[in-house]
């Protein structure tokens, strides 16, 4: 009777076929998945670290990009020019800023990736 009870018999949610092992992850007759491995605490932590790097940097060069209109209405070049700074600085530093959101993106996908679930 323990034998019995430890080999408990599922169907397939498709085909209704019988399944004999509890860790099936497909079915043997028509292939569904019955089993979705889940991330772990890990790698939730790096998903959401890269959803709220993203948000930030997105914030981060709207705000850049607004003050380098701003800048650029403002102020003539000529006046930036005689005043010592260089023609388009702003301009720049949202290049710049660009630039390490890309790698840092690039950065923690590849962890995001590493860390998924198999």
């Amino acid at each position: 009777m323990a034998s019995q009870a430890s080999k408990r018999v599922t169907k397939c949610p498709e085909c209704y076929a019988p399944i004999d092992s509890r860790h099936a992850k497909t079915c043997a007759k028509c292939g569904a998945q019955l089993y979705y491995p889940r991330r772990s605490l890990f790698g939730v932590g790096i998903l959401w670290l890269f959803f709220g790097f993203n948000a930030v940097m997105l914030y981060r060069v709207l705000r850049q990009g607004i003050e380098v209109l701003s800048s650029l209405t403002s102020i003539s070049v000529a006046d930036r020019i005689r005043h010592g700074a260089p023609e388009n600085s702003a301009g720049y530093e949202l290049i710049n800023l660009a630039g390490s959101w890309f790698i840092g993106a690039i950065f923690i996908g590849m962890l995001v990736l590493m860390t998924r679930p198999r």
